[in-house]
């Protein structure tokens, strides 16, 4: 059985859809649709950018190990 779309694929309808409804509450803070989707880019962009960096020689795979370590909740205390 194979499928035609990706887990992307339905977060990125989602946040067609639903841009401002909550994806995810925890602890109180509120993600909505919208939000995860720009996150998930951010990630995607991130990786890529690092795969990029490492072809170059600019970065070694260490910094990237180090680096995918780090913790970032994306939310904010304001």
């Amino acid at each position: 059985m194979s499928c035609d779309f990706t887990i992307y694929d339905m977060i990125a309808r989602c946040a067609a859809l639903y841009p401002e409804k909550d994806m995810m509450v925890y602890e109180g803070n509120r993600s909505t649709f919208k939000t995860y989707k720009k996150r998930c880019d951010q990630y995607a962009a991130g990786l890529m950018r690092n795969k990029m960096l490492l072809n170059k020689g600019k970065i070694t795979k260490e910094m990237i190990a180090m680096l995918s370590t780090w913790r970032y909740s994306g939310f904010h205390v304001c």
